[in-house]
């Protein structure tokens, strides 16, 4: 019974640990994005 919890755990970091991993790449390509954009926006 606790070896499951344990696997569970474990699963259930590494999973929020690919989200975070995976939001953080999203924010920082939108970030470059909109700097792009108001790049073309101003010329």
């Amino acid at each position: 019974m606790q070896i499951t919890i344990a696997i569970k755990g474990a699963l259930s970091s590494v999973t929020v640990h690919l989200f975070a991993s995976l939001w953080w790449q999203v924010v920082a390509t939108y970030k470059e994005w909109s700097k792009e954009k108001v790049k073309t926006r101003t010329k």
